[in-house]
């Protein structure tokens, strides 16, 4: 009987580690590392496509300044460059 009370109170001493949530702890930790690894991905590819942008403009702006590019052409260029930079804005 001494051996049963024993080993219950060394049984209720003993911490408990739940490894079933440590498991899904760490699948949501890995996701937020995959979540953040894609999101550094789109902000790369934002920035390299507004500094293309950018300097689409630039060039078409001074081509259509010497004649060579229509206004179309300009105004097209800049309201590409306008969109992307305001949809860049809104994330």
């Amino acid at each position: 009987m001494d051996r049963a009370v024993g080993r219950q109170s060394i049984a209720a001493e003993a911490p408990v580690v739940p490894t079933g949530g440590l498991a899904v702890e760490q699948r949501q930790l890995d996701a937020a590392a995959r979540n953040r690894d894609a999101a550094q991905k789109v902000i790369l590819s934002d920035q390299a496509d507004v500094n293309y942008k950018s300097l689409d403009f630039k060039r078409i702006d001074k081509l259509a300044r010497q004649g060579y590019m229509s206004a179309d052409a300009r105004d097209l260029a800049a309201a590409a460059l306008k969109a992307r930079c305001l949809l860049r804005r809104g994330m």
